[in-house]
């Protein structure tokens, strides 16, 4: 997978939330994304989860404003649910829209619990899908 540039997701290059490097395969194809996409189904058709979109997003999330500390608002630390505080993403954008972060080979795809870690510090790991 290579990581060719970067994205955010909102309409406001002034008012992100969420800042992240694109993803695309090395080699064209389309077998990342497919596999996301059923996943998906299995989750919608389960009931797990409602569809939003029609494909899932592939991304690598840089920066996500919801986990963003303030210390001028240290009530909103002790909260669990905080709001988002969205940042200006221009500068970035203007220097790195087109940053190249390299390509990385995909060996598997992990399937994690929301807001859990597990003890390597990620996201707990429910079910791992082999890429080989």
């Amino acid at each position: 997978m290579q990581f060719p540039g970067l994205e955010y997701m909102n309409d406001d290059p002034t008012e992100v939330d969420v800042l992240f490097a694109k993803v695309q395969a090395s080699d064209k194809s389309d077998r990342l994304q497919r596999v996301a996409d059923d996943i998906c189904e299995k989750f919608v058709a389960s009931g797990l989860m409602r569809r939003e979109h029609a494909h899932v997003k592939l991304h690598a999330t840089l920066i996500n404003s919801i986990k963003r500390q303030d210390d001028e608002l240290p009530e909103l630390l002790a909260v669990k649910k905080r709001p988002r505080i969205s940042f200006d993403a221009s500068p970035i954008l203007q220097n790195f829209k087109h940053f190249d972060f390299g390509e990385v080979k995909f060996k598997e795809v992990h399937i994690s619990t929301r807001h859990s870690i597990g003890s390597d510090r990620y996201y707990q790991s429910l079910a791992t899908v082999s890429m080989s």
